[in-house]
């Protein structure tokens, strides 16, 4: 397979990009990197990675939970490495600790339609009594 030079485009396509896959983008191999679609190899795309990082206007990192919650050996040091980063770029750091959409409690015997292709939506539209 070739590699294939998707970008995301300006203008509304930025707003809802498709799914990478869905445009022909493959996963990278271990010894590998993906820079804007196509297949690097690793040590190109951590060069690319640190030369767009310290030319960005405000650099900013969103760990999630598998950083913020030190639930493993070895994620204490990878957090520690982060943040000697976004020290030393000056960069901002916005946790995400959960970034599941939160829908609202529902008693599934009243709100929940079965023949509803979508179940959270009944439950968002729906009065909740």
């Amino acid at each position: 397979m070739e590699p294939h030079r998707y970008k995301v485009v300006s203008g509304p396509e930025g707003f809802l990009p498709p799914a990478a896959a869905s445009m022909g983008v493959a996963l990278p191999e271990q010894s590998e990197g993906l820079i804007e679609g196509a297949r690097v190899p690793a040590a190109s795309a951590l060069e690319e990675a640190a030369t767009r990082l310290v030319n960005a206007k405000h650099p900013t990192f969103f760990p999630g939970p598998l950083i913020l919650w030190n639930w493993k050996d070895g994620i204490a040091e990878k957090a520690q490495a982060l943040k000697d980063l976004a020290d030393t770029l000056g960069a901002k750091i916005i946790p995400m600790p959960d970034y599941r959409p939160k829908y609202p409690m529902i008693n599934p015997e009243i709100e929940v339609n079965p023949n509803h292709p979508n179940p959270a939506i009944p439950a968002i539209l729906g009065d909740g009594s």
